[in-house]
């Protein structure tokens, strides 16, 4: 199991923590882990908040494999 965690440094204690289940993830990924840590609180957010969102496994997982390409790109959204 691993963890995105998404942290506002401006407001202590505003943290949003991102459970995500065995599959593509940050933690086997240095390159997207490396990339997703130099965003900024609302980039990163906006990728939280996009998997957060998926009502299905289904959905979730799709959204966690678009994100993670995404990330390996280099690109923001």
């Amino acid at each position: 199991m691993s963890y995105w965690r998404n942290c506002n440094k401006a407001a202590k204690g505003d943290c949003r923590r991102l459970q995500l289940h065995p599959g593509p993830s940050l933690d086997r990924d240095a390159e997207a882990k490396r990339f997703f840590d130099g965003l900024s609180y609302s980039n990163k957010g906006r990728f939280v908040l996009q998997i957060e969102g998926a009502k299905t496994a289904e959905t979730r997982q799709r959204r966690i494999d678009k994100v993670i390409s995404t990330l390996q790109e280099g690109h923001s959204q």
